[in-house]
């Protein structure tokens, strides 16, 4: 189905949420992977490479940053209380960094919360890039380690 504002149709009928709330993928309870742009689509095939992991698992496409719409977010979360935040941005000065905050602030020592980040550094141009930005390789590998983890207390 085709909206008229994206480059791609939507993959299946599944209506898209209203413009600044977070797309859901997936229902499960155990980790949440919260990204945009390149980091979801990233996060997306991670996930598929997964299949045995997946059910523990959802994916949220913030879709919109600023503002952030941090109820949603809450909201979207569930009973998830590991997350991973994947930003292609740089570590420093990037929005994961204002996400893993009011997430702190909403909700204090209740998340357990890991970062893929770009490397700090200028990004190169084409294939070079990559050696900065972060891998469905890295984001595999996180997922893993957080649901290997031990449970919160």
């Amino acid at each position: 189905m085709a909206y008229g504002y994206a480059s791609t149709p939507q993959p299946d009928d599944t209506p898209l949420p209203a413009l600044g709330e977070p797309a859901l993928f997936g229902e499960g309870e155990q980790l949440a992977v919260i990204s945009y742009a390149n980091g979801y689509y990233l996060s997306r095939q991670a996930l598929a490479e997964l299949p045995a992991q997946a059910a523990a698992m959802r994916l949220l496409d913030l879709r919109c940053l600023v503002p952030l719409n941090i109820d949603a977010i809450m909201t979207a979360l569930g009973p998830c209380r590991k997350i991973l935040l994947v930003d292609e941005c740089r570590r420093r000065g990037s929005l994961s960094e204002e996400l893993f905050t009011l997430l702190h602030e909403a909700r204090p020592g209740y998340y357990q919360i890991q970062r893929i980040t770009a490397e700090d550094s200028f990004i190169p141009l084409g294939a070079a890039a990559y050696q900065v930005l972060p891998s469905k390789a890295q984001i595999s590998s996180a997922m893993q380690q957080l649901l290997s983890v031990e449970a919160l207390a």
